[in-house]
């Protein structure tokens, strides 16, 4: 799929958004907004931490890649 056969089905062409959040920051700041790498993984740390303690976590899962 590419760039051109995306162009002639969308109607707007791509867009790299980036929230803007300073003025949640600056109301919330005992809050942290972590970059969106390390909220992904925290988001699946607490995932198996959940299903874990809730019994449901697989004990199947494919293995990770080396990088």
């Amino acid at each position: 799929f590419s760039l051109e056969d995306q162009d002639k089905i969308l109607k707007a062409g791509r867009s790299n958004n980036e929230l803007e959040c300073s003025k949640l920051v600056d109301d919330l700041p005992e809050c942290t907004i972590n970059e969106i790498h390390m909220a992904c993984d925290l988001v699946f740390q607490r995932m198996k931490e959940n299903l874990t303690a809730d019994g449901t976590y697989p004990d199947k899962l494919f293995k990770r890649a080396k990088k």
